[in-house]
């Protein structure tokens, strides 16, 4: 599914702290809505979430940046919520945010490389060398027997440092056990279950440079040095996963998915480009699907090599451009974008398959008559070429919501008409052999 936000004036009118969506019943499965429950969590932003390993938690990391009192405070904490609920647990303030839990489920680390007690969210220890305190974290992971941390960051001023740093932290000691510098800008990583190679992502020159070179780089996880260059491109980086048996890179180039078979890093299938605000990607621990986050929250089928489902919900904000996570048991999907975060069914993407293979092109508008924002949604049978642009009633365009080619599916757009007067407008849908066109109602 394609999602692409034209936005003439966007006013989020409900502020409240935790607005909570009811669970249904247990025995209601079968009839699930998509979301079990979304949370408000203005205005603080989400920029990370972790499942507790029997997925009955989440682990909600936030920042805020904004003024206090009158003064410019930035500050970090985790919101720890019940997932079946929704309701709050408690919140941990001066860790930072929650990166990754050992294997053996004892230890978290955090983004300001503290360690903590997986239970109790005690603080066990944290980075003893001083001298990379200033070093501006952008990504960590643990290795795959939980003896190191892999951090990739910028030392000191990224705006003049054309170099980002590697770090390799021993998690017995908290000391820095290797750190290089790197000509480029390194913001993931992610390492391979057999303990052999990490990957970061690269781009060459200074920030906003023009002209960039993206890059997956592949390293030796005992040598510290690189081995290959996977995949060279102009599109950014935003998201790179090892599947949990080690058969499987995914990687997020600009709003395409890319996998790769990790016997020779060679390209094996492309998951083609549904979104341009795809952001976030994280793999089911049975290898089975990927999900696909940012603009809407997608189910992708590795074996099939199809996208079998894609999850609403009842807001207008695209989901999971900030973080994404499936629990191990694969029952919830947790997504968010700025301060919302819904928790979502995986179950139904198993129980309701949305088959696109037998579509015509239809084009709707929900809702209609409009007041706010309104849902537009194409189906296309074939790929094709496609505008999709507002008219007023004497033929004047008001707004083109897209233009360009778009795979077989669904593809839905927002239309917001807080600056729109009322009246009778037409969305018009063309393409080769296609010509559709719907009455919009615009009554406020």
């Amino acid at each position: 599914m394609k999602k692409f936000f034209v936005f003439v004036a966007f006013v989020i009118c409900n502020f409240s702290l935790f607005a909570q969506v009811d669970e249904p019943t247990p025995n209601q499965k079968e009839d699930l809505p998509d979301t079990v429950w979304t949370k408000n969590i203005w205005p603080e932003e989400v920029v990370g979430v972790m499942f507790s390993q029997d997925g009955s938690q989440v682990y909600v990391s936030t920042m805020y940046i904004g003024s206090i009192n009158g003064v410019e405070t930035i500050y970090n904490r985790v919101w720890i919520i019940n997932s079946l609920t929704g309701d709050s647990i408690r919140t941990i303030s001066g860790v930072g945010g929650f990166k990754v839990m050992s294997s053996d489920n004892k230890f978290i680390y955090t983004s300001k490389y503290k360690k903590l007690d997986a239970t109790t969210f005690q603080i066990l220890d944290s980075l003893k060398n001083l001298k990379y305190i200033g070093y501006q974290y952008h990504d960590l992971t643990l290795t795959a027997d939980n003896k190191f941390i892999l951090s990739v960051g910028a030392p000191g001023n990224s705006f003049n440092n054309p170099n980002y740093s590697l770090m390799k932290i021993n998690t017995e000691t908290m000391e820095v056990d290797e750190y290089i510098d790197y000509p480029g800008a390194m913001n993931h990583v992610a390492a391979s279950s057999d303990g052999k190679y990490f990957v970061t992502d690269w781009e060459n020159g200074i920030f906003m440079s023009k002209d960039k070179t993206k890059k997956l780089l592949l390293w030796d996880e005992n040598t510290f040095k690189v081995v290959k260059e996977i995949e060279t491109d102009t599109l950014n980086i935003s998201s790179i996963k090892f599947s949990s048996d080690n058969s499987y890179l995914c990687s997020a180039f600009g709003g395409q998915v890319r996998i790769f078979d990790t016997k020779d890093f060679k390209k094996i299938k492309i998951i083609p480009k549904l979104s341009g605000a795809l952001k976030q990607i994280c793999i089911s621990e049975d290898v089975k699907y990927i999900i696909l986050g940012g603009g809407t929250i997608r189910v992708f089928n590795i074996d099939a090599e199809k996208l079998i489902y894609t999850f609403t919900k009842s807001d207008i904000l695209p989901d999971g451009g900030n973080a994404l996570e499936m629990d191990k048991n694969k029952k919830y999907i947790a997504g968010a974008t700025a301060w919302l975060l819904t928790l979502y069914n995986f179950n139904n993407a198993l129980t309701e398959v949305k088959d696109i293979s037998n579509l015509t092109n239809t084009i709707t508008i929900s809702p209609n008559p409009i007041n706010g924002n309104s849902l537009i949604t194409l189906k296309n049978s074939t790929p094709n070429y496609f505008n999709i642009s507002i008219f007023d009633n004497t033929g004047k365009l008001i707004n083109n919501l897209f233009s360009g080619n778009l795979e077989v599916g669904e593809h839905i757009y927002y239309w917001n008409t807080q600056l729109i007067p009322n009246g009778v407008y037409v969305c018009k849908v063309t393409g080769k052999n296609v010509n559709l066109s719907t009455k919009i109602i615009v009554s406020k």
